[in-house]
C-alpha cells in the first residue's frame, strides 16, 4: 500500500479478491481513502503472480513517512539492544 499524490491509499492485488482488500480497508477505517486495483503489467510482482503467489503491490510511498518510521525503528532497536 502507498499514499499517492491525492492522499488516497492505492494497492494492487493479484491472487486474492479485491473485495477481501476492501473489507480489510473497511475494518481499518480506510475504506473512504482506499483504491484497490487488480493486476497491472510490469513490476517486481509479476514473477510471483506467474508462479501463483498472491501479491499486494504498493504505490508511491511518501518518503517523509518512511523516514519517520525508519528513525523510530532504528532508535527503538538501539534502545532494546542497550537495555541492561
Amino acid at each position: 500500500m502507498g499514499y499517492i499524490g491525492n492522499g488516497r491509499l492505492a494497492i494492487e492485488v493479484t491472487g486474492i479478491e479485491k473485495s477481501v482488500a476492501l473489507e480489510a480497508g473497511q475494518t481499518a477505517g480506510l475504506v473512504d481513502k482506499l483504491d484497490v486495483y487488480g493486476f497491472f503489467a510490469g513490476g517486481d510482482h509479476v514473477p510471483f503472480k506467474e508462479a501463483g503467489v498472491p501479491t499486494v503491490t504498493l504505490d508511491t510511498i511518501n518518503p517523509e513517512i518512511i523516514h519517520t518510521v525508519a528513525r523510530h525503528v532504528t532508535t527503538l532497536a538501539w534502545r532494546l539492544a542497550t537495555l541492561p
